[in-house]
Parts: structure tokens; C-alpha cells; sequence
């Protein structure tokens, strides 16, 4: 006879288990020539535009401090904004 044996996770009784690391659902929103990416209950905000004589993307604004009220990172906020500024650049056909 064989019985199936789960492992369980201890943690020392001081330590609460971690929690899962949450992420800001972003919102991309194009106001007049500027696109402009939140990441909404935190300071991070980004715009970006595209000048007449350029093939990409520009940083019009953007955030110059860590928000320590979310869990994400500046960086990794500005990796993502960039990501979805020019996914809605391609989709407007501001570039290609």
C-alpha cells in the first residue's frame, strides 16, 4: 500500500510566508500627440511624443524616484512603459 505524501513549507513562526509580488495594471492613454503610461494608485507616470524629424519615441516626462508605496521598481516600471509606448505607437502607425 502507497501513500502520496505532500511537502509542506515551513517557515519560522516570526516570519510571515511571502506574499506574491503584485504588479500595477498600466493604462495607456494618447492625449493629443503624446502617449502617457500610468501605473495607477502610484506616482509613476511616463509621456512620451514623436518629433516630426524622428523614427522613434521620445520621453517627454518622467518619474525620477523610486514610489515605495507599490511593489515595483522604477526600472522596472520604465522597462514596461517603454514596451506598451511603442506597442500603441505601432498601432496608431507613429512608427513601424
Amino acid at each position: 500500500m502507497y501513500s502520496l505524501i505532500h511537502p509542506v513549507t515551513m517557515y519560522p513562526p516570526n516570519r510571515p510566508p511571502p506574499q506574491p509580488i503584485t504588479h500595477p495594471v498600466f493604462r495607456v492613454a494618447v492625449q493629443g500627440s503624446e502617449i502617457v503610461v500610468t501605473a495607477p494608485d502610484s506616482d509613476y507616470v511616463m509621456t512620451y511624443y514623436m518629433p516630426a524629424d524622428s523614427l522613434k519615441l521620445l520621453a517627454g516626462s518622467f518619474p525620477r524616484k523610486e514610489d515605495r508605496s507599490v511593489s515595483m521598481t522604477l526600472a522596472d516600471f520604465l522597462t514596461a512603459a517603454w514596451k506598451l509606448a511603442n506597442d500603441k505607437a505601432r498601432e496608431l502607425g507613429w512608427i513601424t
